[in-house]
């Protein structure tokens, strides 16, 4: 198994095979795990120019994601992290989270998180700031991550 390698794009210069495997692990994932319909992940922020798709890739295919969409000029939203099945708990998704934070080292960043992951984004100083919401039959809370 050839070392993850993480990247880091913008939908522009993304080849079009990565970017049909960051959207088959994301339908894996959203769709076929949590049972999540298509208009929900895909939401067209995918396109908008300022969007950051971060992705682990290992022997050249894609194995964990995450995307980042500019809210407004200091505030950052994380969003769409999955990591197939096989390959959770190995720190992908810690490691995209990181990433992104140094990323964004000076601005705000926002994200939903799934309710029984609030602990885990808190270990990456993430704090909640609003009351739980179901979002497609999961509870979410809304997390917060200051500069």
């Amino acid at each position: 198994m050839q070392n993850p390698v993480v990247h880091d794009q913008p939908i522009n210069t993304i080849q079009p095979r990565t970017m049909y495997q960051i959207i088959k692990l994301r339908r894996e994932v959203f769709g076929d795990e949590q049972g999540i319909g298509w208009a929900i992940d895909l939401d067209d922020r995918d396109l908008e120019r300022n969007t950051r798709h971060i992705w682990i890739e290992i022997d050249k295919k894609v194995e964990s994601y995450l995307r980042l969409t500019e809210e407004s000029h200091s505030t950052w939203k994380l969003g769409r992290v999955a990591t197939r099945m096989q390959f959770r708990s190995q720190g992908f998704a810690g490691r995209l989270n990181r990433h992104a934070i140094e990323r964004l080292s000076r601005k705000c960043i926002i994200t939903t998180a799934e309710a029984h992951l609030e602990n885990w984004y808190a270990s990456f100083d993430f704090v909640p700031t609003g009351s739980t919401l179901v979002i497609a039959g999961i509870t979410h809370i809304e997390m917060r991550h200051e500069p």
